[in-house]
């Protein structure tokens, strides 16, 4: 199960920490591609901790809620167990990326994103749709029809929290 877990803002005070620990999670990330199986092990516990650490740094968790009152795009078309936070997303749409052979797209969903990156994986999802609209020109498959609403909704979730300054994480989850 992938899971996009909100990352919600630096509590005041705390945002050039939240940044560094940001990179730090980056870097790790871009490591962990080409790590043997003994470091992948220890990436993955820096990992925690680091998101821990962040967590811990940004505003309650209740803020999220406040920001996303009556905005239907703040709620995720595919939620994710409620152990994952609020508004938590559940990427069920994974599928439908191989299908239209975006290998780039697939590798940017599995990456934690910032408020500005989610923005640029909104264009990349509606490029998504429109290579979708191109494997059913008669718009007559359920099946893509389906997926393409499951996009769509989900390009608007990430244009809405990240506009709130509300980054995500990653969450590789056995089903």
């Amino acid at each position: 199960m992938l899971i996009w877990r909100l990352l919600p803002p630096a509590r005041p005070g705390h945002e050039s920490e939240v940044v560094a620990l940001d990179a730090q999670v980056q870097t790790l990330l871009a490591e962990y591609d080409d790590a043997d199986e003994d470091r992948e092990t220890a990436i993955e516990g820096e990992l925690e901790a680091l998101t821990a650490r962040r967590r811990g740094l940004a505003v309650a968790p209740e803020t999220l809620t406040t920001l996303a009152a009556e905005h239907p795009a703040a709620v995720p078309p595919h939620e994710a167990p409620e152990k994952f936070g609020p508004f938590a997303l559940h990427v069920v749409f994974i599928d439908a990326i191989a299908l239209v052979s975006a290998p780039a797209l697939h590798d940017e969903v599995f990456v934690n994103h910032s408020p500005a990156q989610m923005q640029e994986l909104v264009v990349r999802l509606q490029a998504l749709i429109d290579d979708l609209d191109s494997l059913d020109t008669s718009g007559d498959n359920d099946d893509i029809q389906r997926v393409k609403a499951l996009v769509l909704r989900t390009a608007a979730w990430l244009d809405f929290w990240s506009k709130a300054g509300v980054g995500f994480d990653v969450v590789v989850e056995p089903d």
